[in-house]
This record gives C-alpha cells, sequence and structure tokens, in this order.
C-alpha cells in the first residue's frame, strides 16, 4: 500500500499534530497508508527515517512548510535535496501568507509544491521573487468529522460559546516596534496601522491590502521600495500581526461581558476578572476538540483574508457546531443564505447583536449549527481536498519522470531543451 507521509511540528495546545491526525480519514479513504511524523523529537526523526527506508512513500505532506530543505549526501559528496533525490514530491501546506518564515514559500525544487489555504496569501505571495514554482489552493473541507447521530445535542443547547484563540497585546507590538526601530520606521509603522485599522478601513483589510498600504506610504512620500522585498517583507509582517491584535483584542473585550469561553494563550494584557465570561489560559488541541463537540458555538476571526475558512470554521463544521465569524467572501460563497445568520463586522455593537442573538435563542443556534453543516458539506468534501493534493504530487511525479511508457512514437519524452 503507498503511503502518505504528513510532516508535523511543535505548536501551541499541539495543534498542528491535531490538525495533521485530521487528515488520515481522508487518504486512508482512497487506499494510502497514513504515517503521520513530528520529526521534531528523537523518536519522530527515528520514525522519519525509518519510513523512508522501508520506502512506497506515495507523496509527503507538511503543515506549515517544515522539513522541505532536508537534505541528504549522495556518493559523490554532493549535497541534494533529499525529496526531489528520492523523487518524492513534497507537498507544502501553507496557513499564513509569505510575511512569515518566507524561506518556507519558496518551491525548493521540482518536486516541491506549495498549497495555501487561503487564496489570498497566494496572490500576496505571486508579487515576491521566487514564485515560479507549482502552488495550488487547498480546497476548504470540514474537519474531525463526527456522525450526526453520535452528536448529543442536548449538551451543545446548554453548552458555551467558545472563542478559541491567541492572543496579544497592539499596544506591546508599538512598543517594540519603538524599542528596535529608528523613530522614523516607527513612526511610518504606527501611521500605517493606523490607516489599516480606521473603523471605514478594517473591513476591507485583506489579500494585497498591507502590501499595498507599505508601497503607497512609501509612494505618496515620492519613494519607490517595490525592489527591496525583504523590506516590504518585514514591513507587512508587523503590520499583519498588529491587525490581527486589534480584531482579537476587539473581539475579546466585547465577548467578556458575555458567559462565554475564552481560551488560549498571551492574554495577560487584559483582565478578565470580575467580567461575565470563563477566562481559560493555554491551550490543548484535545481538550478543544470535546469542547467543540458539546459547545454552542465557535466564534472566529479570519486572519486578515476573504478567500478562505480558518480550522476554527473547519473544526465547527466537522461537528455540527454554529460558527460566527466576520464577513468574509468564502463564507458568502459557501454558506449561502446563512451567511448572514452566522457574520458580524468588525465594530462592537455588530459583534454584540450577533452574540446577543445566539445567547437568546440556544435551540436555533444550534439548528443552524446543523443547517450550516450539511449545507457545507454538500459542497466541499474531504474527498475533494485528498484529490486535489493527489493530483498535485502526482502531476510533480509525472514531469519530473525521465521515461515513459507505451506512448505515441512521435511523443518525445523529455524534451531535452527543457532539462
Amino acid at each position: 500500500m503507498k503511503k502518505v507521509l504528513m510532516l508535523s511540528g511543535p505548536s501551541h495546545g499541539n495543534a498542528l499534530d491535531g490538525i495533521a491526525a485530521g487528515f488520515a480519514p481522508m487518504y486512508e479513504a482512497q487506499g494510502y497508508e497514513f504515517v503521520l511524523v513530528n520529526a521534531y523529537d528523537s523518536h519522530g526523526q527515528e520514525k522519519l527515517r525509518s519510513t523512508l527506508v522501508k520506502g512506497n512513500i506515495a507523496f509527503a505532506l507538511s503543515l506549515t512548510g517544515t522539513h522541505s530543505d532536508v537534505t541528504l549526501t549522495k556518493a559523490d559528496g554532493s549535497v541534494a535535496n533529499l525529496w526531489h533525490t528520492m523523487n518524492i514530491p513534497f507537498l507544502s501546506l501553507l496557513g499564513d501568507g509569505p510575511f512569515y518564515f518566507f524561506d518556507r514559500h519558496v518551491a525548493l525544487s521540482p518536486s516541491h509544491a506549495l498549497g495555501y489555504g487561503f487564496a489570498d496569501h497566494l496572490l500576496v505571495r505571486k508579487r515576491y521573487p521566487k514564485a515560479d514554482g507549482v502552488s495550488f489552493v487547498i480546497p476548504p473541507a470540514p474537519l474531525n468529522t463526527e456522525p450526526l447521530d453520535q452528536i448529543d445535542f442536548s449538551a451543545k443547547v446548554k453548552g458555551k460559546l467558545l472563542f478559541l484563540k491567541n492572543g496579544n497585546s497592539p499596544h506591546g507590538l508599538v512598543a517594540q516596534w519603538q524599542r528596535t526601530m529608528s523613530p522614523e520606521i516607527a513612526q511610518a509603522l504606527l501611521e500605517m496601522a493606523e490607516i489599516l485599522t480606521a473603523s471605514d478601513a478594517i473591513e476591507d483589510c485583506h489579500g494585497t491590502r498591507i502590501d499595498d498600504a507599505v508601497t503607497g506610504y512609501y509612494a505618496e512620500r515620492g519613494i519607490d521600495i517595490e525592489p527591496l522585498t525583504k523590506l516590504r517583507l518585514l514591513l507587512c509582517a508587523q503590520l499583519d500581526d498588529y491587525v490581527r491584535r486589534v480584531k482579537s483584542n476587539l473581539l475579546a473585550t466585547v465577548l467578556s461581558d458575555y458567559p462565554v469561553v475564552i481560551n488560549g494563550f498571551n492574554w495577560e494584557h487584559i483582565d478578565f476578572s470580575n467580567k461575565a465570561c470563563t477566562f481559560i489560559p493555554g491551550a490543548d488541541w484535545e481538550r478543544s476538540r470535546q469542547m467543540v463537540r458539546t459547545g454552542l458555538g465557535m466564534i472566529d476571526m479570519s486572519p486578515n483574508t476573504t478567500h478562505g475558512l480558518h480550522d476554527r470554521i473547519t473544526r465547527s463544521l466537522g461537528a455540527y457546531t454554529t460558527c460566527l465569524t466576520n464577513e468574509q467572501q468564502m463564507v458568502t460563497d459557501g454558506f449561502g443564505e446563512l451567511a448572514g445568520r452566522m457574520t458580524f463586522k468588525f465594530n462592537k455593537e455588530s459583534i454584540r447583536q450577533r452574540v446577543e442573538a445566539a445567547l437568546a435563542d440556544p435551540a436555533s443556534t444550534v439548528e443552524l449549527g446543523v443547517a450550516t453543516s450539511q449545507h457545507f458539506r454538500q459542497r466541499f468534501t474531504m474527498e475533494n481536498l485528498a484529490r486535489c493534493t493527489i493530483l498535485v504530487a502526482d502531476s510533480l511525479r509525472l514531469a519530473a519522470s525521465t521515461r515513459l511508457q507505451d506512448q505515441q512514437e512521435y511523443v518525445v519524452w523529455p524534451p531535452s531543451t527543457l532539462n
């Protein structure tokens, strides 16, 4: 049986391993053996070596793109990319844009493809150099799917709304700029941040908006920084982080006045004492999976994107749980008329209205979770996701092959001028 090798790594609350494990059923359903390896410890490294030695690997996947740069030393002493040398297609599955860990957003060989969970991030990636490798958008699909007849809906009706999100202080980030950057750069970042988070602009902060803001800010001052890729990446990373912090702090501040659960790291800058919410510091994937399964609903915010779904949404869909999230094109496209009942804008009044409606009628909120999940599953499935990645991997392998069997005599493969 051919194997699909999934590579994971360390993460808050073991989230990457939890997400990676959710891929197993879809590949097993396609007739593959699924092998999950976290190669950041000695046990995982040995498992990886053993899996490679045994061979029969159809392709490898990596969440966040780790391990794409693994090398081996060939018999002649030269060093080469392991995956390309072993003819194993390698697919990096990326949930963030190229502002972070840019090197992981570069295809290192003809056997390497970059998959993006958000089309926004792929659009931004194509603005930067070294974007000539194979890339694709990962189809959305419900994650950690549960059978409908195994869901305890009476527990959901009595359950809590959940905000499973790590925090961070926007003021702390500004202080970091002022501490580590020149006064002029720190001031420029602050002015761009204010532009992006203005009440009439924050809803549109997705896609290429942040890169446009950076290049536009300089252009208004007669400075062309298009060639300064590293500078653009650095400034965009700072601003992307800042906007996310502003959004998450807005949500946490509003939600703290309601009987919801806020669960995550890095919320020390907000005082949740004497608030209506329940704050649980830290995070644990397996514990949160049960929380989603029995919760009244999930509260989400997109990572400055509009064309894709965060795993908070896909996990909710897998458990027939309502997910309340900000307005985004993928939600409109994926849920039709139901989208209007599950979305809010990034302002206090809109968030309050959506939360109060969910809390006022728990039965209807639970019914919305079933309706959204059933509607979504009719169009987006784990099978579609699996077949997309299999097609990409098979195409990489075919394109890299040096011999084809039983082809027409006038099909010359490979073309020698394209080597």
